[in-house]
């Protein structure tokens, strides 16, 4: 087999935080266009102030950024450990 290389944890949990964070806020920008309005409200129901509204978009950046991170910090670490 190849060389194994463990994943920075870092970095790994860094690079998922900004991704999911932005998935998040062009949800809810293009939730104000109208379609995407229905899993906005499931999402909400998980994420407290998350909404298509502007006030939304930052709350869906944080909350992103958050869940992201953990997301990262988790997968990144079980990656490095089933190595």
């Amino acid at each position: 087999m190849g060389i194994k290389k463990k994943l920075s944890i870092t970095a790994f949990s860094l690079a998922l935080a900004l991704t999911v964070s932005a998935l998040f806020g062009l949800l809810a920008l293009v939730a104000l266009l109208g379609p995407g309005q229905e899993i906005i409200k499931v999402l909400s129901s998980l994420f407290v102030g998350y909404e298509a509204s502007a006030a939304g978009f930052f709350v869906g950046i944080v909350w992103g950024f958050f869940v992201g991170g953990i997301m990262g910090l988790m997968s990144s670490w079980l990656y490095n450990k089933m190595l």
